[in-house]
């Protein structure tokens, strides 16, 4: 009877232990992505993405803009968040409830493995959840208010629906696959390269796999009906959101324009144009420690050696299966097409996004997330090849040391050198001048008689004054200008960039007639940075500065 009571305890252990590991690894997820959400100065892609959500927050309209800011999936989620939040105006935000909305993407990126585990075994499944968990990428964007952690998201959850349904034939996956795939075109275009990368993979999978294996449990005579179900389930998503639901019908075709302008940019923005080389160099040189190479490297090299074990068949150890053969069980060597189908995806798509000129950090992301899934297949591969031998010792202790390594660079990117230029994910990101910047006009505000209602006068060259409108949101009269307004007066309290003081100094001084001029004074010692290369004055008219400099025990010096 004991015995009996003991060996049903060790089954229970063992089947409960993969689950219990899986829940375990989401609290490192949680805590990197959550923790301190608001502590980074915000991006200018975030506060542009930001003030386009506060015009739907605060009016209920959302117009798709064919030419900027992307798909409208990021601001109805957004909605979704601030309505639990309790936020009803763009001036009640704070950058946590903005972020919570990628963030949050980020970790159902995570739970979204456990719905294969049944095909790729447990222990890929862990290893690939630890390894996105604390990966410093991962991480880092998942804290950052734009739209690729959701496009990451929305397309992992396209493709695991989809080989649940292929695998069961149950219209309930197919449902939720079309559900996905319509959010997923509605949220950037880069799904298009990422999605022909997918359906290269999958035809190429189809043919080595013979049949393929997953196919044959496809009800054919369902096939039609479910093709429909799926196309009308990523149709309606898709036709409500650029619509804005019913409310603008030109959005819908919007949709399909829009793919003119990210071809034209693909190759021709000068801003963000990089060498093929650009991502390898993302996350190999570490200029932020004394350690030769950042922890990413790592996630690279091992997947490159998943990717060629998947391309090679080498961990595999069979054949070639052919139609009339029997599958053997989930999740034994053999049976799993879905890391062929990740490694090609991956070859795919890291050529390609290598190849386009316009790169950023972030468009790496979904070739970083195969990477990190092929890193995990290869390690588990290590190990179990190993047996029990020294090498296997060696390998625990090798995966021990960059499980540590990603989990401090993870730590470092986003809680120390969030903002720092050596940080390779900080893409001309604002440092602390930002808030020196937002502190000085809440002061002078402060001492203004009319409050926050002060009319500040903001002109920057070529409309660069971003992120600062998502800090000055609380102040109704201000002017954004990317030159000097000759025809509108001057503001007691004015943020010009270098380039267009000689106009400020015409405006100012030589303009008005004499007895009419105002002195303004310089605010502060040193100009402060917008972000890196943009500098700004900050003046203020003398009757203000003086009420300033009494309430900053100023001494008063013109």
């Amino acid at each position: 009877m004991i015995s009996t009571t003991i060996l049903r305890w060790k089954f229970m252990a063992i089947k409960i232990k993969p689950g219990f590991l899986f829940l375990v690894i989401l609290v490192p997820a949680l805590l990197f992505r959550f923790g301190g959400l608001s502590i980074r100065p915000m991006h200018t892609d975030e506060a542009v993405h930001a003030v386009k959500f506060g015009e739907l927050l605060d009016n209920g309209v959302y117009l798709f803009d064919k030419n900027e800011y992307h798909g409208p999936t990021l601001n109805y989620m957004t909605l979704i968040a601030a309505r639990l939040g309790s936020f009803d105006s763009f001036i009640s935000l704070n950058e946590s409830i903005l972020r919570s909305v990628p963030a949050l993407s980020g970790v159902m990126i995570i739970l979204l493995l456990a719905l294969l585990a049944g095909y790729t075994g447990w222990r890929i499944i862990i290893t690939a959840a630890l390894l996105l968990a604390i990966s410093p990428a991962m991480v880092y964007f998942s804290r950052y208010y734009i739209h690729e952690m959701l496009l990451i998201f929305f397309n992992l959850a396209f493709i695991v629906f989809l080989y649940r349904y292929i695998r069961s034939g149950k219209p309930a996956w197919v449902l939720l696959s079309g559900i996905f795939a319509g959010l997923m075109f509605s949220t950037k275009s880069t799904w298009i390269i990422i999605f022909a990368g997918q359906l290269i993979a999958f035809l190429i999978t189809v043919r080595i796999y013979g049949g393929p294996k997953p196919v044959r449990y496809m009800p054919s005579k369902f096939t039609a009906t479910h093709i429909i179900l799926f196309a009308l389930s990523a149709a309606i998503p898709s036709v409500l959101l650029y619509s804005s639901f019913l409310q603008n019908p030109a959005g819908i075709a919007d949709s399909i324009i829009t793919y003119r302008e990210y071809l034209s940019r693909a190759g021709a923005d000068g801003l963000h144009i990089h060498p093929w080389y650009y991502y390898i160099s993302l996350i190999s040189i570490d200029s932020c420690s004394p350690l030769p190479f950042r922890a990413d490297l790592w996630i690279f090299l091992s997947g490159i050696g998943g990717m060629i074990m998947a391309f090679t068949g080498k961990s595999t150890k069979s054949a070639k299966p052919s139609r009339s053969a029997k599958p053997s069980r989930p999740g034994e060597p053999g049976c799993n097409p879905i890391i062929l189908f990740t490694a090609i995806s991956a070859l795919f798509s890291g050529i390609v996004f290598s190849a386009l000129p316009y790169k950023t950090p972030w468009n790496m992301l979904y070739f970083y997330t195969t990477m990190v899934i092929l890193s995990a297949f290869f390690f588990v591969q290590l190990l179990k090849n190993s047996g029990n031998t020294p090498l296997k010792a060696g390998y625990m202790a090798l995966v021990t040391i960059i499980v540590l390594h990603l989990g401090w660079q993870s730590y470092s990117d986003n809680f120390k050198t969030f903002a720092s230029p050596c940080n390779p994910y900080t893409y001309a990101h604002p440092g602390n001048d930002l808030l020196t910047i937002t502190n000085e006009v809440e002061k002078v505000a402060s001492i203004s008689p009319e409050g926050k209602d002060l009319y500040i006068e903001i002109i920057v060259t070529d409309n660069g004054y971003w992120p600062l409108p998502w800090y000055l949101r609380e102040f109704p009269n201000t002017g954004w200008w990317g030159e000097v307004n000759m025809e509108v007066p001057a503001a007691p309290f004015i943020i010009c960039s270098p380039g267009n003081l000689p106009q400020l100094t015409k405006k100012l001084y030589e303009i008005p007639p004499p007895g009419q001029r105002r002195l303004y004074i310089p605010l502060l010692e040193h100009d402060p940075e917008l972000r890196p290369g943009t500098e700004v004055s900050l003046y203020l008219r003398k009757d203000y500065y003086d009420r300033y400099a009494r309430s900053n025990n100023r001494v008063l010096e013109y």
